[in-house]
């Protein structure tokens, strides 16, 4: 069970499509001894599409789309957007650590270039 010096964080995400509608989503990790969230959110940035866009699906986190309003295969894009970290008192929604998730990011391929 995390401490008050380990709060579980908050990775928090959209899915914008064509016509710039969104859906959000956030998934709950179990937090880190001594986590520092500009150092977190720096490492994951690192290791997404342009600092931004990722496959959620490949790091195990629920993909989130907008698929109940149609989609548009040429328009529509097929990964999801980070928006950042927060801490929370709330349960974790997910087993894994952060840490443990942000090394999951690592096949995306690196840093971006």
């Amino acid at each position: 069970m995390p401490t008050s010096s380990s709060p579980n964080v908050r990775f928090e995400y959209l899915y914008r499509d064509a016509g710039n509608y969104k859906k959000r989503g956030a998934v709950i990790f179990r937090g880190a001894e001594g986590s520092d969230l500009s150092a977190l959110d720096s490492q994951i940035r690192q290791r997404l599409i342009d600092q931004t866009y990722f496959y959620p699906e490949k790091v195990g986190i629920p993909k989130l789309d907008l698929d109940e309003l149609g989609h548009d295969d040429e328009m529509d894009v097929t990964w999801n957007e980070y928006l950042g970290l927060n801490f929370t008192s709330d349960g974790p929604s997910d087993r894994r650590t952060i840490l443990e998730v942000i090394e999951e990011f690592q096949p995306l391929g690196g840093p971006s270039a």
